[in-house]
């Protein structure tokens, strides 16, 4: 399932996933993109530099 929540982003965000080298999502993004693309509120708590800055912004790119 991994790559797959990277799917459901737009094209745009997807290619530069790839350029920039994000082949996998972190656990935090992995839990986070799915309901926030689904409109329901996160809280993403876990370590400083494990993607959560990511997990929160790209769904709403």
């Amino acid at each position: 399932m991994p790559r797959e929540v990277f799917s459901h982003l737009s094209e745009k965000v997807q290619q530069t996933l790839t350029k920039a080298g994000f082949t996998q999502p972190s656990p935090p993004q992995s839990q986070a993109i799915d309901p926030i693309l689904r409109g329901e509120n996160v809280l993403i708590i876990a370590q400083t530099g494990s993607g959560k800055t990511e997990a929160a912004i790209l769904p709403i790119l």
